[in-house]
């Protein structure tokens, strides 16, 4: 053999041999990646539905509706038009609606997104309250519910406006965090 016909064997040899490593790599990458989308492939889908969350005594807890969810078997599960209701001792004590939200893998937080309207349920008109704010977390134990966004806060004869709010759902208890402003008319 010459040294040209060396030459073109040494060179098909190295074409072959990083041929042989890229396509390696690319196997072993896809290989990555599909696991890693599949973590994105929900494993099922459910419309109008309604999970129920009971206290120890077998009183209503809290309540989770909306019109479908997404659930993702490693990631959060995705809901459209959210509604959460809260319950004190049984009763209906607040209302939660949302566009979006998305629950934790554990079920123990829940993230509301978009305009977000808090409604404290309650007989005497004195005691309702409206909240209306943006992107709401909730923790479910121990029951609070908070924003960073502009929050008006409506109740009887009285405006209120922050930046930033938490609520303790079981108390009642507002926390405003900023530039907190309020109008009350006297009747």
């Amino acid at each position: 053999m010459d040294k040209e016909q060396w030459a073109g064997w040494t060179l098909l040899l190295l074409v072959a041999g990083f041929s042989t490593i890229w396509l390696y790599r690319m196997e072993k990458d896809s290989a990555i990646m599909s696991e890693e989308d599949l973590s994105r492939v929900p494993d099922y889908t459910l419309g109008r539905f309604t999970a129920t969350q009971l206290d120890k005594t077998g009183l209503l807890q809290h309540r989770l509706t909306a019109e479908t969810m997404v659930h993702y078997p490693v990631i959060e599960t995705e809901l459209r038009a959210p509604v959460l209701f809260f319950y004190d001792k049984g009763q209906p004590a607040w209302q939660i609606v949302a566009e979006q939200g998305r629950v934790s893998p554990d079920n123990k937080n829940l993230w509301l997104l978009g305009e977000t309207i808090m409604e404290r349920q309650s007989v005497a008109p004195t005691e309702q309250l409206r909240l209306i704010s943006r992107d709401v977390w909730i923790q479910v134990e121990p029951q609070t519910a908070e924003t960073i966004e502009p929050t008006t806060i409506l109740g009887q004869n009285a405006e209120t406006h922050s930046v930033g709010m938490k609520v303790y759902l079981p108390t009642h208890v507002l926390e405003l965090r900023s530039q907190v402003r309020g109008r009350y008319v006297y009747q």
